[in-house]
C-alpha cells in the first residue's frame, strides 16, 4: 500500500511516477485495494495494474495531491473512463498523457516535449 509521510494511505487520484518516465493514477477498488490506472507500452493500452507490477520501484508524486475529495473523485473517474475507452498506447497517447487527461482533460507529456526540444536543437545545431 502506498502511504504518505504520516503512514496514511495516499488519496485516490494521486499521480505517481515509477522509474524515470512511467506515470499512473492511484485508485481504489470497491474492496479498498489500491491499484494504478495507467497506459503503458508494455500493455499497449490503458490498464488497471496491481501494485505488485511496480514492486521494487519507489513511487514519487508527479503532480500535487488532490486538494479536495471532489478532486480525488473527479481524477479517478477520468482515469477509469480512459481505461474503459481503451485507446491504444502511442507516443501521442502515453502514460504521461493519461495522467494529464485524468487531471486536466488535456494531453501532455513532459518526456515528449523534451525529446522534441532535443530534436529541434539537434537540427538547429546541424544547420550551423
Amino acid at each position: 500500500m502506498y502511504l504518505d509521510a504520516y503512514q496514511r494511505p495516499l488519496p485516490g487520484g494521486a499521480a505517481l511516477g515509477f522509474g524515470p518516465v512511467h506515470q499512473g493514477i492511484l485508485a481504489y477498488l470497491d474492496n479498498g485495494q489500491q491499484v494504478i490506472l495507467n497506459t503503458s507500452l508494455k500493455h499497449g493500452r490503458p490498464v488497471v495494474s496491481l501494485l505488485e507490477e511496480f514492486n521494487g520501484v519507489r513511487p514519487r508524486l508527479v503532480r500535487p495531491m488532490p486538494k479536495t475529495w471532489e478532486d480525488s473523485i473527479r481524477i479517478q473517474q477520468n482515469a477509469w473512463n480512459l481505461v474503459q475507452a481503451g485507446a491504444p498506447w502511442t507516443i501521442f497517447n502515453n502514460c504521461q498523457d493519461f495522467v494529464s487527461m485524468s487531471y486536466d482533460g488535456k494531453p501532455g507529456s513532459e518526456t515528449r516535449k523534451l525529446v522534441a526540444a532535443g530534436a529541434t536543437l539537434a537540427v538547429f545545431l546541424g544547420l550551423l
